[in-house]
């Protein structure tokens, strides 16, 4: 299927012109565009917060890459040099990374574990060609249900604990336990951490959750990658595209890492154009995939398939998917990065959630149940002020004060 640039600068809802001009620099060098970076190197930047931007998106090695090719003398050499050292420090944890995500494929499999590597070094290898230009913070591995617990023990035996409990250092009674229990329960995978390697594992069991979640794969939907002599398993590239899209949207791309990648599958020539969106209709999710290629073209330059070309040019949902999720990924920046408070993250959050669902009806329960919790104790809560059972009911009315708290403790 050939591909071709979408013109979208007319199209209403582009959001281009709002983006920071430092954000504009860091994807031009992400997605490898030297023309753009000469010309975004004419205007002032700020950079330290290009240098900050860089390090929030996980692009890191893509911008070093980039920018060491350049003989500008506008790049302060203390930028080059600091994207040097911690480029360095990411080859060293990649190799680290790649012997121990070796290991434990090995160690399953002579258990007889059917285990697939979501992510990670081969996704490194698959797109980049380089395990290096793709940081990776943790190990994602896919077991089936059946599996779930004797992989678990195996990790444990391995010197692995457990650490599906995100607040692992906080002691809750016994009715906050049930509501930490609530919480966790929708959970599709479970997070280990290895003191020693200082490595964090994550054991998946599904490709998803809820009505988004994608068919748990068979034989035929098994491919390998070999990287440095090893035969690794991995999604086919149809399924594994269709996976890091709904990876992605749960998380609003607000680490655009995640759409690099998506950038970086849409450019290979292999790719089965009519299979991934065949796919995608079948779980109700095209506008999902239609959403990271318009987001894909419009802030990376990246091609698309021609014949999606109308069905991207007449998608309202997708066009206004992709212009909510910019407002998200910039509102996370200001978070993360400004240290802003999180009222302004929290809403545009809420609304991309909303219109990822189909229907009004869909929409309104999700309202509901989102004003039900305005109204019940959270962790937040338990974590803010601790209150034995007895006393639980007081979380009710301490709840609004201990959310105006939080929200506002960033600004005192």
């Amino acid at each position: 299927m050939k591909k071709k640039a979408l013109v979208i600068d007319n199209m209403p809802g582009n959001n281009l012109g709002k983006i920071p001009h430092e954000l504009k620099l860091v994807l031009a060098c992400a997605s490898g565009h030297i023309e753009k970076i000469h010309d975004l190197l004419l205007d002032s930047v700020n950079w330290d917060m290009f240098l900050q931007l860089a390090l929030h998106h996980r692009v890191y090695p893509l911008v070093y890459d980039m920018l060491s090719q350049l003989s500008q003398a506008t790049i302060p050499e203390n930028i080059l040099i600091y994207l040097q050292k911690v480029c360095k420090d990411n080859v060293l944890n990649g190799l680290q990374m790649a012997a121990e995500t070796v290991r434990i494929i090995n160690r399953l499999e002579d258990q007889g574990i059917h285990v697939l590597i979501l992510k990670g070094l081969p996704l490194a290898s698959r797109l980049y060609n380089d395990i290096a230009l793709r940081p990776s913070k943790d190990i994602d591995i896919l077991v089936s249900p059946s599996d779930l617990n004797k992989a678990h023990n195996l990790l444990q035996k391995d010197g692995y604990r457990e650490i599906d409990n995100p607040y692992p250092q906080h002691s809750f009674t016994s009715k906050q336990s049930k509501v930490v229990e609530k919480f966790l329960e929708h959970a599709a995978h479970v997070g280990y951490w290895h003191d020693m390697k200082s490595i964090n594992v994550e054991l998946h069991w599904s490709l998803g959750r809820g009505k988004r979640e994608l068919p748990f794969p068979n034989e035929n939907d098994i491919s390998k990658i070999d990287v440095a002599g090893y035969s690794l398993p991995v999604l086919r590239d149809e399924i594994w595209l269709n996976y890091l899209i709904l990876h992605g949207v749960e998380h609003a791309w607000f680490r655009l890492r995640w759409l690099v990648d998506i950038a970086k599958f849409i450019e290979r020539n292999d790719i089965d154009w009519e299979k991934v969106f065949s796919m995608a209709e079948s779980k109700g999710v095209e506008t999902l995939l239609l959403q990271s290629l318009i987001l894909a073209s419009e802030l990376l330059n990246t091609p698309v398939p021609d014949k999606l070309q109308s069905a991207l040019a007449s998608d309202r949902a997708a066009w206004r998917l992709a212009h909510l999720t910019l407002k998200v990924c910039i509102a996370t920046q200001e978070y993360e990065i400004k240290d802003s408070n999180g009222l302004k993250l929290s809403f545009w959050k809420n609304i991309y959630k909303i219109y990822l669902l189909k229907g009004w009806r869909n929409r309104f329960i999700y309202i509901l149940e989102d004003f039900k919790k305005l109204f019940s104790p959270s962790i937040y809560d338990f974590m803010t002020i601790s209150l034995p059972d007895r006393f639980f009911g007081l979380y009710y009315i301490l709840h609004p004060f201990c959310f105006l708290y939080r929200r506002f403790k960033k600004t005192v």
